[in-house]
């Protein structure tokens, strides 16, 4: 999570959040925000979600400010994420019926889902949307045309994996994902237009 004055930007996992960190950083400094910090060795608070945060800090007050969070489309985001998961250790392996459906383990071994993730970010709180296959331009939106984009990243998963969906799905399995995961079909389809059909 980042707080400023007039804004909290909510770090949504694989959604690009370390280059979209390192972008604000360059264009408000640990002088106009508060950056939580990243250290995967002590507690992980980066990730928090509104309610958390409040839980975490009761002085905490997001009302007034504008709340943003990034967003990206189903299949590629949880291909993302299954991967990543693969990558560290303990080295979880979802299975194939847990994929189809959305699902994946969390680094504790939880086996989480799509939906449940985004709606514990309460999506209906969040203000501003920054798409990771648009992020340029959404950022611009968001922070005005003078905003400085930072080519800065880190937490790049590690696996060299198929990209390429239908290497994945079916389209009557794509299409079941969705099904599965209406929330984040609701979501993506206003931020994008439509859902990915193959």
């Amino acid at each position: 999570m980042i707080i400023h004055e007039d804004w909290i930007w909510l770090h949504f996992p694989k959604c690009a959040g370390t280059y979209i960190e390192n972008s604000l950083r360059s264009n408000f400094g640990e002088g106009n925000a508060k950056f939580d910090k990243i250290d995967p060795e002590g507690e992980v608070i980066w990730h928090h979600t509104l309610a958390q945060r409040k839980a975490f800090d009761p002085t905490f007050e997001p009302n007034g400010k504008r709340v943003i969070s990034a967003f990206r489309r189903l299949p590629t985001w949880l291909l993302s994420r299954i991967h990543f998961e693969l990558s560290r250790p303990p080295n979880h392996v979802t299975s194939r019926s847990m994929f189809e459906q959305g699902k994946f383990y969390e680094n504790t071994g939880y086996i989480n889902q799509a939906d449940a993730l985004l709606s514990s970010f309460e999506p209906a709180n969040i203000t501003d949307w920054l798409r990771q296959e648009n992020l340029e331009a959404d950022l611009k939106n968001v922070f005005g045309d003078t905003f400085k984009i930072s080519k800065k990243r880190r937490n790049i998963t590690k696996s060299d994996y198929v990209k390429q969906l239908d290497f994945w799905f079916t389209p009557d399995q794509l299409n079941a994902l969705y099904a599965a995961n209406p929330l984040w079909a609701e979501l993506e389809a206003r931020l994008y237009g439509d859902i990915i059909r193959l």
